[in-house]
């Protein structure tokens, strides 16, 4: 990961898988200990719901080089940067191990406690652009652990150590540096622009459909005659053709949600992406990240103004009656949609604020 040309250094992450090799000690832990060191300046550490196996001086690898960190920032809290993630997904019952999660949920108090502010995530994919986004934000301050650092190091570069119970940190440094600045600020603003529109789309094909809803059921009250009957096949028909309408919406929205997912994947890769190497640059025109911080904000905006009546138009299709067979299937086939695309928005609203905080640090001049 390129920071900072002008600083005459990057990032280059130290993981086990890529720095360790291998040898004999007294358990595989203190190989890794001896081997890694103490060699680096930010310190990554990733827990979902294992917390991992003993070593004889810690509950588990990932707490061990916890306490290293750690033991390093009380000495001299100028030496190391200290960032802990937590994974809160969903997992199926079968899939926990009720121990190793009571350890991680003791581990998270222990955080609390010693003063560490951890951050939680929940989609993986995101989980990358969320590291390069925190990193961005700290670029003046780990440069000068760079400089404190520096002298015992004999090539100029940043080690980030990562330490996890699982693989989920992959994406983080691996990446294309062939992309510059400008190209990666133009990416994310057009990524940005591409997704509002994609999330408009869906909260007037969602208004449509509400409104459809109230004509069918006006159709479906005519259906009473005046002693209270019910023409039966007329109802059935009406119902029928709301099935059809919330087809139309599952046909028109579904789409969206995975290719609108893309377009936020994409914008906020490459807005985070930009940030880290925003410092390269010597000048004070930042009118490209205002735009993108503009384009950021319209897309938030957007998709809050949208919760609340997503949320109650949800509610209104979950306790629609069982009515006839096409109608339950369409039903169906509606919450799976409204569902998939809230989940997406959730994660998105919480990554587009992160992304919102960086670039107007950028604008103020506070990450250079």
């Amino acid at each position: 990961m390129t920071w900072a040309r002008t600083a005459g250094m990057h990032l280059e992450f130290v993981r086990l898988e890529t720095h360790t090799y291998p040898g004999v000690g007294s358990n595989a832990q203190e190989v890794i200990n001896r081997q890694l060191a103490d060699d680096y300046e930010v310190f990554i550490g990733i827990l979902g719901t294992r917390f991992g196996t003993e070593t004889g001086r810690a509950g588990s690898g990932t707490e061990e080089e916890f306490d290293r960190a750690y033991s390093r920032w009380e000495a001299n809290p100028e030496s190391v940067r200290i960032m802990f993630y937590l994974k809160d997904a969903p997992v199926r019952p079968s899939e926990i191990d009720v121990e190793q999660y009571a350890k991680v949920l003791k581990f998270r108090e222990r955080l609390k406690n010693q003063g560490v502010l951890y951050r939680v995530y929940e989609d993986v994919d995101d989980f990358p652009n969320r590291v390069r986004l925190h990193l961005g934000m700290q670029g003046p301050e780990i440069e000068q652990l760079f400089a404190l650092n520096d002298a015992s190091y004999s090539t100029n570069q940043v080690g980030v150590s990562t330490a996890s119970e699982q693989t989920v940190v992959g994406g983080v440094q691996a990446e294309d540096d062939d992309l510059g600045f400008l190209e990666l600020i133009e990416l994310s603003s057009e990524s940005f622009v591409s997704a509002t529109e994609l999330a408009q789309r869906f909260t007037e094909a969602m208004n449509y459909v509400g409104q459809r809803a109230e004509s069918r059921n006006a159709e479906l009250q005519d259906t009473q005659s005046s002693a209270g009957a019910a023409d039966i096949p007329r109802g059935r028909r009406v119902i029928n053709r709301m099935a059809d309408d919330m087809e139309q919406f599952v046909a028109t929205t579904g789409p969206i949600v995975p290719v609108l997912a893309g377009m936020l994947k994409a914008g906020f890769d490459a807005a985070g992406r930009a940030a880290i190497i925003w410092t390269d640059f010597q000048n004070d025109d930042k009118g490209d990240i205002e735009e993108t911080l503009e384009n950021v904000r319209s897309l938030r905006e957007s998709i809050e103004s949208s919760f609340g009546g997503l949320a109650t138009f949800r509610a209104t299709v979950a306790t629609l009656p069982r009515m006839t067979t096409p109608f339950n299937r369409a039903r169906r086939s509606m919450l799976t949609v409204l569902d998939s695309y809230t989940s997406e928005m959730t994660g998105t609203v919480d990554l587009a604020h992160e992304t919102q905080v960086t670039l107007q640090r950028i604008v103020a001049g506070e990450a250079k």
